[in-house]
């Protein structure tokens, strides 16, 4: 009898810590921490269609992962005074602490103050960026995914282009992959970016691996002649593989400890009362 009160109070103690365990998971960090973004590096151009465009990249300079980070951004002249605003999220989520991510953001002339301004015309001093959000998250991307074999080539008509292989080293299946490349000049500045389609087939099976091919117009096609301008400024680039699924919870140590601490407790007094019933017994 006593040995079944014990197995019962043990299994409700477990039953408590996985209940609040499943609960967190349900629970979303409702605070945005801008000071954990920092936008590194941007380059703007203007398009043949008269947009103005900026290609940048932030940094998660925080310690926890960031689930998606929208911008802002105004440009200023050099009167000081802001000439248009605009909108976009960054080229990635569940984004990890230290991890650098590019992003591109469009200004149309139906976005600055006046609704005629000329980019060419205009005297543009800067631009000024704002973060919207940036929640942190327990989440994690399917970590088991590495490039292999990446090269870099310019093409005949000046479009810098990365090819390479991504290779699944865990023991899970992956969801949709797709690459996202961030090109930078000599000094460290990033100047173009660009995103690969979805790989075929879209799933990746352990020890198995994906071509993929990413070049600078990918995501800015308004911006060919730009590109192929910049095509030999580019030295260097990065590549980031972003995945759909699986996206995995992470708990943190500072909410397992606490409920492990409880759970040993309940155990802990369950186990009391039944020695202390027992010696009345006897």
């Amino acid at each position: 009898m006593e040995a079944n009160r014990l197995k019962r109070a043990l299994a409700i103690s477990f039953t408590i810590i996985v209940l609040i365990l499943f609960i967190s998971t349900f629970i979303p960090n409702a605070w945005s921490q801008q000071e954990n973004v920092k936008v590194l590096s941007y380059s703007w151009y203007i398009s043949d269609l008269n947009s103005f465009i900026v290609v940048g990249e932030v940094q998660n300079v925080g310690q926890n992962n960031i689930e998606y980070i929208a911008l802002s951004g105004l440009v200023n002249s050099t009167d000081g005074d802001d000439q248009a605003w605009s909108t976009t999220t960054v080229y990635s989520n569940e984004i990890l602490p230290q991890q650098k991510v590019p992003f591109v953001m469009y200004f149309f002339i139906e976005n600055s103050l006046s609704d005629s301004f000329n980019w060419n015309l205009g005297d543009l001093n800067n631009v000024e960026f704002g973060v919207i959000v940036s929640n942190e998250t327990d989440n994690y991307q399917y970590p088991d995914l590495e490039i292999l074999d990446d090269s870099s080539s310019i093409g005949s008509e000046g479009v810098v282009t990365v090819t390479g292989n991504v290779w699944n080293t865990g023991n899970e299946t992956s969801g949709k992959l797709w690459v996202v490349a961030t090109f930078y000049n000599a000094t460290g500045s990033v100047i173009a970016t660009g995103f690969s389609d979805y790989l075929i087939p879209d799933y990746l099976q352990a020890n198995q691996t994906v071509a993929f091919t990413v070049n600078t117009i990918d995501a800015i096609p308004e911006l060919v002649n730009e590109m192929r301008s910049l095509a030999y400024s580019i030295t260097d680039y990065s590549l980031l593989i972003q995945t759909e699924s699986p996206i995995i919870p992470e708990f943190p140590s500072w909410t397992i400890l606490p409920l492990l601490l409880f759970g040993i407790l309940l155990v802990f007094v369950c186990n009391r009362k039944l020695t202390k019933n027992r010696n009345k017994q006897q």
